[in-house]
């Protein structure tokens, strides 16, 4: 079952922690504007996954102080956290996502920031954390406590970016026990970047990613980023078939507008090409619905009719 959430902001009324569980798939319609908080006086978990459950596309937020728990965390069986944006108070036992007991499952292009954890892995399943953004973690950028079996590739873990120091005591990778492999990530400005037995494989650079603006939480790539088209060669291409990058957001420079075809009342589009401009807004609404514009993108592109739209870069 998939339940859309509509742009918005859900907090108050709403009940904590929100379990994914048995094939549910919750799906945010757009991860910068469906907004999920929980209130300072929530001390658990804001989702809770399992059995084939799927968070993708929020932005999940907490007001709390509470440490040892996570934004999202998949508690049993199975579970995937995809294209999702995480922002907590920045303590550092809080965690942006998490895997418990035997769980398994992907953390897939995600951005976290202001976090104590970005990837806690406190399990003893199988778990791929693949081109993540984490970054102004102040603790670790991912962590394996038990032993199971973790890949960790194309992410950018960076404590402190656009900086000349990293924010103290903390750590990029980490491996207490388990069976990791991590190759092509950037891994910078942590106070040890790598810690536990592991020092980074294949494809490992050590470089400032380059973000557009960290200090408006901007994690997209500069042109001259190091980490463009440096991601693992088997992974899937991007459009247009180079390497995939490192990072949640993949690089596509700036290029044309969508095309919009018809009358103003009556528009229809054609796909958009990447590096694209989408439309960001629209006054009044009417009956758009929206789709991601390309395979590893968060935003959407509208579909049907409207009347007037701004446009905004991805």
């Amino acid at each position: 079952m998939k339940l859309i959430v509509k742009s918005g902001y859900y907090s108050t009324g709403e009940t904590f922690p929100i379990n994914i569980y048995h094939g549910q798939y919750i799906l945010g319609e757009d991860p910068a504007t469906s907004v999920i908080e929980a209130p300072s006086s929530y001390a658990g978990n804001v989702f809770e996954l399992g059995n084939i459950g799927t968070l993708e596309a929020c932005f999940v937020r907490n007001l709390s102080t509470t440490t040892g728990k996570a934004l999202a965390r998949v508690i049993k069986g199975y579970g995937e956290i995809r294209r999702n944006l995480f922002s907590w108070g920045g303590l550092t036992d809080q965690r942006a996502t998490g895997y418990d007991n035997a769980a398994s499952g992907i953390v897939y292009r995600n951005a976290a920031w202001n976090v104590g954890y970005g990837v806690n892995l406190n399990t003893t399943g199988n778990v791929t954390v693949d081109g993540n953004t984490i970054v102004q973690q102040t603790y670790i950028g991912v962590y394996s406590a038990l032993g199971g079996t973790f890949t960790i590739k194309n992410n950018i873990i960076c404590s402190n970016p656009g900086s000349g120091s990293p924010l103290s005591g903390t750590y990029g990778i980490t491996r207490a026990t388990g069976t990791m492999t991590d190759t092509y990530n950037d891994v910078y400005m942590n106070t040890n970047n790598y810690a536990g037995s592991t020092t980074g494989g294949t494809g490992t650079i050590t470089a400032e990613p380059l973000f557009i603006s960290p200090s408006t939480k901007d994690w997209h790539l500069q042109a001259t980023s190091p980490c463009i088209a440096k991601g693992d060669p088997a992974s899937p291409k991007k459009v247009g078939g180079a390497n995939v990058d490192m990072g949640a957001y993949a690089y596509y420079g700036s290029g044309s507008y969508v095309t919009q075809v018809g009358s103003a009342n009556s528009w229809t589009w054609t796909n958009p090409t990447p590096g694209c401009y989408v439309p960001a807004g629209y006054n009044p609404p009417t009956d758009w619905s929206w789709v991601l514009w390309s395979p590893d993108s968060g935003r959407k592109v509208p579909q049907g009719t409207a009347t007037s739209f701004a446009w905004g870069a991805e």
